[in-house]
């Protein structure tokens, strides 16, 4: 890598993606032979440092940005490591900080704009698209963290770490 990396994220026991201040996102797999582990693909899709990847299945995670956007990955075929963006997703108005994966059906983002934001896959489509806008801290939201299929926390540089239940009936 060429800048700081923020994140990264396990996506099986064979292969790992990183975030980083460089813009990029790097996907990592591990030579089934030689067992040595080798960047595999540069995902250069968005425009400001990636804060954070979290993976939604063995084969699709979502990283954000600093360029206030979520991109949802989805691999192709193993064999050509290919990961395409099957989606971009903005809503927030201030730097995403955070990204937690609820369900395989639904993650949650943090921004500087003092929100958590829900985004639900739709079955149907099979399109990533917004849910909720969850609003009750005061300052950034900092980090998330899933409790079970429909509860996460949020912490904030407000001071609080707040508790969120999701209904599982519309989500």
């Amino acid at each position: 890598h060429t800048g700081i990396v923020n994140s990264l994220a396990v996506v099986s026991p064979t292969c790992f993606v990183l975030g980083s201040w460089n813009t990029t996102v790097k996907v990592w797999e591990r030579h089934p032979e030689t067992q040595q582990w080798t960047c595999v693909a540069t995902l250069a899709d968005h425009t400001d440092a990636v804060r954070s990847v979290a993976v939604v299945s063995p084969t699709c995670f979502v990283s954000e940005s600093f360029d206030d956007t979520i991109k949802v990955w989805e691999r192709g075929n193993q064999e050509t490591h290919q990961w395409t963006c099957v989606a971009t997703l903005a809503g927030h108005t201030d730097f995403i900080s955070s990204v937690a994966v609820v369900s395989p059906t639904c993650f949650v983002s943090g921004s500087h704009d003092n929100t958590v934001k829900v985004w639900q896959l739709n079955p149907e489509t099979h399109q990533w698209t917004y849910f909720a806008t969850l609003a009750g801290h005061t300052n950034w939201v900092n980090s998330l963290a899933v409790v079970s299929p429909t509860c996460f926390v949020s912490g904030s540089n407000d001071n609080t770490v707040k508790v969120w239940q999701l209904n599982p009936e519309t989500h």
